[in-house]
């Protein structure tokens, strides 16, 4: 019986190692997965800069004879790509954060330059913290009027 259970599970590990491996043939899901990211890519689109053109990038607007040097220096790209000089994901913001965040954002004038996605996320408001029992109920009521000097007003005394 057990060179039963041995065996078995040899064969299976060894069969489920060659399906990670893809010995069996590729999944069709690991091609749907090549496909739907591909396009996301868009390596294309992307344009290497020097660092002295991300400091000019950066920097205030530059004279017309200082810009006109540096797009000669610039290869040739496709307009879209020439206009986007950076490309920065903030991330997750709170509502408070996301506020202030915007309201420096506008200092920088970018208008049009700029895009947002908005994400439906919860802010967290509250929290449940579990007390763990008391000898009796003349402990939870000291337990109870801890919390009170402490500030918190909205809690429960569970009976039995």
């Amino acid at each position: 019986m057990l060179r039963f259970a041995f065996w078995s599970l040899l064969f299976l590990n060894v069969a489920l190692f060659a399906y990670a491996q893809s010995y069996l043939g590729t999944s069709k899901g690991s091609e749907e997965e090549r496909a739907r990211i591909k396009p996301q890519l868009e390596a294309g689109r992307l344009v290497l800069l020097t660092n002295a053109q991300a400091d000019a990038a950066k920097g205030a607007p530059a004279p017309a004879a200082a810009q006109a040097a540096a797009q000669a220096s610039v290869p040739a790209a496709p307009a879209a790509a020439a206009r986007a000089l950076a490309c920065i994901d903030v991330g997750t913001l709170s509502a408070g954060e996301s506020k202030r965040f915007e309201s420096r954002l506008a200092s920088l004038n970018l208008g049009e330059r700029q895009s947002r996605l908005a994400v439906l996320a919860q802010d967290v408001t509250s929290y449940l913290v579990n007390i763990p029992p008391q000898a009796s109920k003349e402990a939870a009521d000291r337990k109870a009027a801890e919390l009170r000097e402490l500030g918190v007003t909205n809690f429960f005394i569970m009976s039995g």
